[in-house]
């Protein structure tokens, strides 16, 4: 008796998970494995075939149906996949095609590492550093990373520095292992503001096999920041301007000028009058440094300022530098001053009948409180209450002196009308009166108002006493000198 045979065993895989390391530089083509699934039916309910049903890349990978050679139909890339899984089914043949049996197994394929990533910098090209880095310090760490195995020669990585800006001293020293950026020398932003280094990394030394090492180059721009380590300059240590006194408030002056090396607010300069001396006349724009005049100058109140002016940085980060200048500021007088007797009117005597002069009588003098030419006054007399031209006066001391000589009965007194004048421009001028008094000397005799004998005619019985005639006579002179 024959027992017909059922489709009722699965096939069997045998081991259910294949294990194999290949490089990952494996040709297309390559043989991983020959999978084997056995199935205890008979007949076709026993016969297996192979077919490849999951995986992350299933289309990287073929397998034969009948025989379960599993071979790769596409490059493998351990940098994207160090291992493949790859799940194949055997099923049986049996004829009732939905009561066929199966099962799977899985192929961990694991790649071999080749040298074929180079190394890729994370730095950016560009960095900025302190110019206040201290000598010796790391002032940076270059990065690159190899998507070859880690902690294998393939992916570790060694730095050199091939070339920078400035190599006699060098200024950076780099670390081969580290990538630490180490600064040698000081750095001077105003002298060099912008380091240009070309840094190579290189992986696979010390590897084996037939893959060379890789190189990647970067240039990386080293962008000094600034430090407020200079303090602003004036482009003169003294500034000087002459102005006339009656220049007009607001007018600007002269403008003083301050740089500074530092950059940003280390670098923008502000102007400050420091000290009281002419803080209250003039103004300084602390912007544009102009110094104009704020209030109506005098040269009679001050000829000469000597001003004191800051230059100071705006720094935030840090204290702000400042410099000094002196701004010299000469006021120049103009005539605005009339010349001015104090003591006038002035009042004096002149005897008569001296001789004809020129004799001193006095000294007038005008004060003018300009400078210079517009100071130094002259002297006139303008008008003389007598016709007739007596008295002169000196133009340059003010002595009066009298010509010829006066008869004060004839003029008793005389009123000059005297003028000062300065030598400005427009010329001042102001005037004073004189008035001289003409003293009297006894020059003239008595006169009898009659020229004739007087007569008279009296009694022979008058009395002792009795008054006969009466003589009269009158004297030009004055007081004493006219009593009779």
């Amino acid at each position: 008796m024959n027992v017909k045979d059922a489709n009722d065993n699965e096939p069997v895989f045998d081991p259910m998970t294949y294990y194999m390391e290949i490089s990952e530089n494996a040709p297309v083509g390559t043989l991983l494995v020959d999978v084997n699934a056995t199935d205890i039916d008979s007949g076709l309910n026993g016969i297996v075939r192979y077919s490849i049903v999951g995986g992350p890349n299933p289309a990287l990978f073929a397998i034969g149906p009948i025989n379960g050679s599993l071979y790769t139909t596409g490059p493998l890339d351990r940098e994207s996949m160090p291992v493949y899984k790859v799940v194949v089914m055997a099923m049986d043949q049996a004829p009732d095609v939905i009561n066929r049996m199966s099962t799977t197994a899985t192929v961990e394929v694991k790649l071999r590492d080749i040298n074929d990533s180079p190394p890729v910098f994370q730095t950016p090209p560009t960095i900025h550093i302190p110019e206040t880095a201290s000598l010796g310090s790391s002032v940076y760490t270059v990065l690159a990373t190899d998507a070859d195995q880690a902690d294998t020669p393939n992916s570790r990585v060694q730095y050199t520095l091939v070339s920078q800006s400035q190599n006699s001293p060098p200024t950076f020293q780099l670390e081969p292992d580290t990538g630490a950026l180490v600064l040698m020398a000081e750095l001077d932003r105003e002298t060099l503001s912008n380091h240009s280094l070309v840094i190579r990394a290189r992986d696979g030394e010390g590897a084996t096999g037939p893959y060379p090492p890789h190189v990647t180059e970067l240039r990386l721009q080293i962008i000094v920041d600034d430090a407020n380590d200079n303090a602003p300059e004036f482009t003169s240590a003294e500034y000087e301007r002459s102005v006339q006194e009656d220049v007009a408030v607001g007018t600007s002056l002269l403008r003083v000028l301050a740089t500074d090396l530092d950059q940003g607010f280390n670098g923008a300069v502000r102007y400050f009058i420091v000290g009281d001396a002419g803080s209250h006349d003039f103004h300084l724009d602390a912007t544009s440094g102009v110094l104009r005049v704020q209030k109506a100058l005098d040269f009679e109140r001050a000829s000469n300022y000597s001003l004191q002016v800051q230059a100071l940085d705006s720094s935030v980060d840090s204290p702000a530098l400042s410099a000094n200048a002196t701004v010299v500021i000469t006021v120049t007088d103009i005539n605005d001053f009339v010349p001015v007797f104090d003591d006038s009117p002035y009042h004096t005597f002149v005897q008569e009948g001296m001789q004809d002069g020129p004799v001193p009588v006095m000294t007038v003098s005008a004060r003018d409180e300009d400078s210079g030419r517009n100071g130094i006054v002259g002297y006139s007399i303008r008008k003389v209450s007598s016709s007739r031209q007596s008295f002169e006066i000196d133009q340059l001391t003010g002595e009066i002196t009298v010509l010829h000589s006066l008869d004060r009965e004839t003029t008793p007194e005389y009123v000059l009308t005297i003028v000062a004048i300065d030598n400005g421009q427009p010329q001042q001028s102001g005037t004073g009166t004189v008035t001289l008094f003409v003293k009297d000397v006894n020059d003239h005799s008595p006169v009898f108002e009659s020229s004739g004998p007087y007569l008279a005619r009296v009694l022979e019985n008058q009395a002792p006493g009795t008054e006969v005639v009466t003589v009269s006579a009158t004297d030009m002179d004055q007081g004493d000198n006219a009593q009779i």
